[in-house]
């Protein structure tokens, strides 16, 4: 022992001085480890996987855990139980280095990592013993030299240390901090030692970025801490960023009483621009060689070719006011709004864009529905005097404009707002946590549903989601400008902002939501060649309203002709509307995600299409016409179906997965086996059965057709 402080302490002193000529420019700590653990451990998540309802998941888990433990060499859980302390610090190079050793920092950059594991700590090194070279380094009890300038890792008692260099590997007290975890960060150390790192060239063209985004390249504090109810954050920045004004209480102020997330941010878009977007250009354009006009102009000519006549500087500053994005109640899906500032150009702009869908833009203080292809949620577009508002929200759109006052200030989570907004809050955000997990938790049910785990531990999950949902509160996080240090606070149980928390929401809901619109289409698209287009070609047919051979036996006929297009042959002017929808009007109709494409025999032993010549001997494709038809449906892109569809003169339905069909509108003899197959041949798709079983379709009667009719 005496030898390890003799030696411990003499490289210390020898050291200590080089150790001070590096600036840190990043560093991560934990000052006191069992009091991490002991924070998470009461807090909600920690008395949650302790709850007897979690039983299941604590048994599964307990399954697993000796595999994991051999193939590691120790216990995963015992990291935590050991843990001490620990930091992670990254070096910039010294003050002065000289070229050789800028050189050497860029093949290894200089860091530092101590954690204090207990016995554990020999366990690991054991475990990894292994991975390097055995090494000799003053004072440590074992040290390895790792692979590929990973630098060295030694145990000297119960700490691990590794680094790149001998002066990275002495023990070094950690400052005891009020804080569970804390992040430095300097952003002009990190540009300093970037562009140390260059050549003289690279390093004049890297300045320019520098220089423009200097607001950001400030040092930087964050401290996180756990408390029985949430986490509580603050980052802070040696900074000002004068594009960010103060938020607009009183627009959030007419979201009504229900609304359980908000998130508001302050902005002056023309500030933006020159502070910061002109800048970024202009580093860009010097990168590039070329001009700023030049990077500019292929999006000013896009407006221009749109019909605009503002610039893309004109849009972002002509931007200023407040930003605002909710959530309010909805099934089965939440309610989403989104407020944006008016301007002349982006006025301009929604209203070429209206224009192009068949409308005017709405007067202020009216609204209109907006139909957006491929979006599984109704959007009305709102025009106030100040701003523009897209909510799918229909409650909310019928009321934004008539409604100064919706009652949100006066809500509990509203009063949150107005107390930690402050004299001027930059950004705010605030949400009901537990109305944000109760619009998730029917989409995890879902989600669970796909799993291959077992009942009991789906069952555990949700009821530990619900566990979530009654210890939850409400949360926020608000921006402020506090002297020259921009500060964010907040509080969240899940350590988020209600933004965060959207994304999750979303993350589950949204592909829940896109398959049960995949499986509604693919039923509607079975759904419409069984029920619709059989029925209408038997009436069709059996009415004889095409009869090209003049012989009193009707033929099938293309989906416009089933729905008040011209019949081919016929003098008159009658207009059928065996399909009522007038979708179905179309050589290649595309309803609820699918395309329709229809076959009729070319009397040759092929067929032809909507879209396609007659065929030339008229009288053999009417005869062959009055006894075949072939009908496919085909998602138009995988977020519509899954399964192609096709039908056939018997009235069965077959499938088959779009992803083996080949690309682009398929051969007309593809049910029955693709090519030299013809009418004669049997389909080699399956009978259609909805997902999850069900009968197989029987045939239909066939319609009368005459007996000398050939076959082809």
């Amino acid at each position: 022992m005496r030898r390890f402080l003799t030696t411990f302490v003499s490289c210390t002193l020898v050291t200590l001085t080089q150790a001070v000529e590096a600036p840190v420019l990043a560093q991560f700590t934990i000052s006191d480890g069992q009091r991490l653990v002991q924070h998470i451990q009461a807090s909600v998540f920690g008395r949650l996987w302790t709850d007897p309802a979690l039983a299941p998941l604590r048994a599964r888990l307990d399954e697993q855990m000796p595999m994991i433990e051999a193939e590691l060499g120790f216990s995963p859980l015992s990291v935590p139980e050991s843990l001490t302390s620990a930091q992670a610090t990254l070096f910039a190079p010294p003050a002065g280095a000289t070229q050789a050793e800028v050189a050497t920092y860029k093949r290894s950059p200089d860091f530092a990592l101590q954690a204090g594991l207990g016995k554990l700590a020999a366990q690991i090194f054991a475990k990894l013993n292994g991975l390097g070279k055995p090494a000799v380094i003053p004072g440590a009890d074992e040290a390895l030299s790792m692979p590929g300038q990973q630098g060295t890792l030694v145990r000297i008692g119960d700490l691990l240390l590794m680094g790149t260099s001998a002066k990275r590997l002495i023990p070094s007290p950690i400052a005891p901090s009020k804080h569970d975890l804390t992040a430095n960060l300097n952003g002009q150390l990190i540009a300093d030692t970037i562009r140390a790192t260059l050549t003289p060239q690279e390093a004049k063209k890297a300045d320019a970025f520098f220089t423009a985004l200097h607001r950001f390249l400030v040092p930087m504090t964050s401290h996180m801490d756990f408390t029985a109810t949430h986490v509580a954050s603050q980052f802070a920045a040696k900074t000002t960023l004068p594009f960010l004004k103060p938020v607009d209480l009183k627009l959030c102020g007419r979201l009504p009483s229900t609304t359980y997330s908000v998130y508001a941010l302050g902005f002056d878009g023309a500030v933006l621009w020159d502070d910061l977007i002109a800048p970024l250009m202009i580093a860009t354009a010097a990168n590039q060689g070329t001009t700023v006009e030049s990077l500019s102009q292929p999006a000013n000519e896009q407006l221009t070719a749109f019909g605009a006549t503002t610039t893309v500087k004109d849009l972002v500053s002509g931007l200023r006011g407040t930003l605002l994005f909710a959530q309010t109640p909805g099934a089965p899906f939440p309610g989403y709004t989104v407020g944006i500032p008016r301007s002349a150009g982006l006025d301009q702009v929604l209203g070429i864009i209206l224009k192009q869908m068949g409308n005017e833009l709405p007067a202020e203080g009216e609204g209109m529905p907006l139909g957006i292809p491929n979006l599984p949620l109704p959007v009305n577009l709102v025009r106030d005097r100040d701003h523009w508002v897209l909510t799918s929200d229909a409650a909310l759109a019928s009321t934004w404009s008539t409604t100064p006052d919706g009652g949100w200030l006066g809500s509990p989570l509203g009063k949150l707002a107005i107390e930690k907004a402050g004299d001027g809050a930059l950004m705010l955000s605030v949400s009901d946590t537990a109305a944000e997990l109760r619009s998730m938790q029917g989409y995890l049910g879902l989600g669970l549903g796909s799993l291959p785990i077992e009942a009991k531990e789906k069952q555990a999950i949700m009821r530990g989601f619900s566990m979530l949902i009654a210890n939850a509160g409400l949360s926020f996080e608000v921006m402020q400008q506090r002297g020259d240090t921009l500060v964010t606070e907040g509080q969240s149980m899940l350590g988020g902002s209600s933004i965060a928390v959207a994304a999750i929401v979303a993350a589950i809901a949204i592909p829940n939501l896109l398959e049960s619109r995949v499986v509604s289409n693919e039923a509607a698209a079975a759904t419409s060649l069984k029920s619709g287009v059989f029925p209408a070609q038997v009436q069709f047919q059996g009415g004889a309203y095409r009869d090209l051979d003049g012989d009193n036996f009707g033929e099938y006929g293309f989906f416009s002709e089933l729905s008040g297009g011209a019949v081919v042959g016929r003098k008159d002017d009658i207009s059928l509307k065996l399909l009522a929808n007038e979708s179905w009007n179309h050589p290649l109709p595309e309803i609820n995600g699918y395309r329709f494409v229809m076959y009729l025999p070319d009397g040759q032993g092929g067929a032809y299409g909507a879209t396609d010549k007659q065929p030339k001997i008229i009288a053999d494709a009417a005869n062959a016409g009055e006894k075949h038809f072939v009908a496919y449906a085909l998602p138009i892109d995988e977020n519509s179906g899954r399964r192609a569809f096709a039908l056939t003169n018997e009235g069965i339905v077959y499938s088959i997965l779009a992803k083996e069909l080949p690309a682009g509108v398929p051969a007309w003899n593809t049910l029955f086996g693709g090519e030299g197959k013809g009418w004669q041949d049997r389909p080699v798709w399956q009978p259609n059965q909805r997902r999850g079983g069900g009968a197989k379709a029987e045939p239909q009667p066939l319609p009368t057709a005459p007996e000398d009719a050939p076959v082809f």
